[in-house]
């Protein structure tokens, strides 16, 4: 289930007009495109013993030539997951999501070798199986 809620996440969010796939939405990997984001699956926390829950991580990094401009995209993306409970949908692909938290802010984390803006936030994802 875990394997399905990065792909999952990334129609979400163009669904929301965030971003368009293959454009300047990414999985696993940022091609050179200046304005971009990218959803990487991060590993997760352990699993719980007792209930078919997963606790799977995805990070979410936005590349911008404009510092404002990237934070108010991540931020965006923060507002959209950020305490989303039951009410999420990312269930058209089979992924019911119980809860979603940010494990932390949205960051700027310096430039990368050609001046553009990096930023980055983690979330947990709670799925119920």
């Amino acid at each position: 289930m875990a394997q399905r809620l990065i792909t999952n996440l990334a129609t979400y969010l163009q669904a929301q007009g965030i971003a368009t796939g293959g454009t300047d939405l990414f999985i696993g990997k940022m091609p050179e495109v200046d304005n971009c984001i990218l959803l990487d699956q991060t590993g997760g926390i352990e699993p719980d013993t007792y209930l078919p829950v997963e606790k799977p991580t995805i990070q979410v990094t936005v590349r911008n030539t404009d510092y404002t401009d990237g934070m108010d995209k991540l931020k965006t993306v923060y507002d959209l997951l950020h305490q989303k409970k039951d009410s999420l949908v990312l269930e058209s692909g089979g992924v019911d999501v119980m809860i979603v938290s940010a494990l932390n802010e949205p960051s700027h984390i310096g430039e990368d070798e050609n001046s553009r803006h990096l930023f980055t936030c983690s979330f947990i994802f709670q799925l119920r199986s």
